[in-house]
């Protein structure tokens, strides 16, 4: 059996998945829920899993799911591209294919995550993927250097972002690699996806 896993975007959540369950009649739509913050890292998941939940809300099922909350440090590619991998892995002990779903800066933590092995094809909706653009367009638009930036570590932002010098040197030091077979789906007016 195929599986559609389904990685959202800021803001967003593992019940997402939903939406495409419809598109996908034949395979078990699964949401991961990252949902990375600086104070907590929440996952919906089932009884039997520890980092997704199999998206089937129809009556009992629905009640089997619990909401936790696991302390987390920041809302970075290089741990939440580690819990993707996890998943994707775990995943694949149990479905034969498994065709990736993922949002924004979803797709972003996705194509960090070492997955090109691991998966049939990809469907991006509007993926971040020049993220030192967008990091230093930020920079920009704060108005601060990347010289204050790494001598600060952490700027707050007015427009709600903080600027981190650990994630832009990430992104620096470990260029994408993305290998799998992928469809974009982007806005016309679309800024922040190519």
């Amino acid at each position: 059996m195929k599986t559609v896993l389904y990685i959202h975007g800021k803001d967003g959540n593992a019940s997402e998945s939903t939406n495409y369950e419809r598109l996908f009649p034949d395979c078990k739509v699964i949401g991961l829920d990252y949902r990375v913050s600086r104070k907590t890292l929440s996952v919906f998941r089932d009884t039997r899993r520890s980092a997704f939940a199999e998206r089937d809300f129809k009556g009992e099922n629905f009640k089997k799911l619990k909401f936790f909350e696991v302390p987390c440090k920041t809302y970075s590619p290089w741990e939440t591209g580690k819990e993707i991998h996890e998943a994707v892995v775990s995943l694949k002990t149990e479905f034969e294919s498994i065709i990736l779903i993922a949002n924004s800066i979803g797709a972003f933590f996705s194509m960090n995550a070492n997955l090109n092995s691991l998966i049939e094809k990809a469907y991006f909706i509007s993926p971040l993927v020049n993220m030192e653009k967008l990091i230093c367009d930020m920079i920009n638009r704060a108005n601060v250097t990347e010289t204050e930036l790494e001598q600060r570590k952490i700027i707050p932002t007015d427009f709600g972002e903080e600027l981190s010098w650990e994630y832009l040197c990430y992104v620096r030091e470990h260029p994408l690699n993305w290998l799998v077979s992928t469809s974009i789906l982007c806005g016309e007016n679309d800024n922040l996806t190519l």
